[in-house]
């Protein structure tokens, strides 16, 4: 028998813990399971795949010169990118008003371009991607990150919800509703270069909020600062 047994269980949680499947993995394979002709394609990898084909099809038509260096900054930004970047990249103010009035890009947020034309399937995505991207620090969370993930929602979330650590940015600001929690480094991840909350993290702090999302079980209470 072991003399110390808290050391051997100690020793055996990670073995135990890696049979476990990853939370993103168990969401799109087990929790959403769909695709064309019932392929088991989640609807998490269906939207990721969505956002990789624009990617590609920006890149791919874009034309040499402001044009191609501004939309490969914004491919890093979460499809968005600030108007003193894209005329440090070259282009003119005549230039952006024609690609916005030709409905080439669009304005999801003052001062901030997206490289795609409006359209009700991404507008929600691109507000919270140019709101993260006027506010160094904070993080997409909440519907917004739902939103990116393709995570099932009642309704698109109008108004970007972010998260930061300082309690003077909470509420709602310019446009905006600011959370405050404590995100640990493994919470964060990136969408295109956006920083935004994990989807474990994310389907938490749905459920801690009331907003989770209508598949989901109910979430135990958390039991450390969040």
């Amino acid at each position: 028998m072991d003399a110390d047994p808290t050391r051997s269980i100690a020793a055996t949680i990670p073995q135990v813990t890696a049979g476990l499947p990853d939370p993103d993995w168990y969401l799109d394979h087990v929790v959403l399971p769909r695709g064309p002709e019932g392929g088991r394609l989640g609807s998490i990898r269906g939207r990721q795949g969505e956002w990789q084909a624009r990617a590609l099809e920006l890149r791919r038509i874009a034309p040499d010169g402001p044009v191609a260096s501004a939309v490969d900054q914004a491919l890093r930004q979460g499809f968005v990118l600030r108007r003193r970047q894209a005329l440090s990249a070259g282009l003119t103010e005549s230039h952006l008003r024609r690609l916005v009035r030709r409905g080439t890009w669009s304005l999801p947020r003052h001062g901030v371009l997206g490289v795609l034309p409006r359209s009700d399937a991404i507008d929600g995505s691109l507000r919270a991607t140019a709101a993260a991207l006027v506010r160094p620090g904070h993080v997409i969370s909440h519907r917004s990150a739902a939103l990116l993930y393709g995570l099932p929602l009642l309704a698109t979330p109008h108004t970007p919800e972010l998260t930061a650590l300082r309690a003077s940015t909470l509420g709602v600001r310019t446009a905006c509703r600011v959370h405050g929690a404590t995100l640990a480094a493994d919470e964060v991840t990136d969408w295109f270069g956006a920083p935004v909350t994990t989807i474990a993290r994310t389907v938490v702090d749905l459920g801690r909020h009331g907003r989770a999302p209508p598949w989901s079980p109910p979430t135990p209470p958390c039991t450390r600062a969040c």
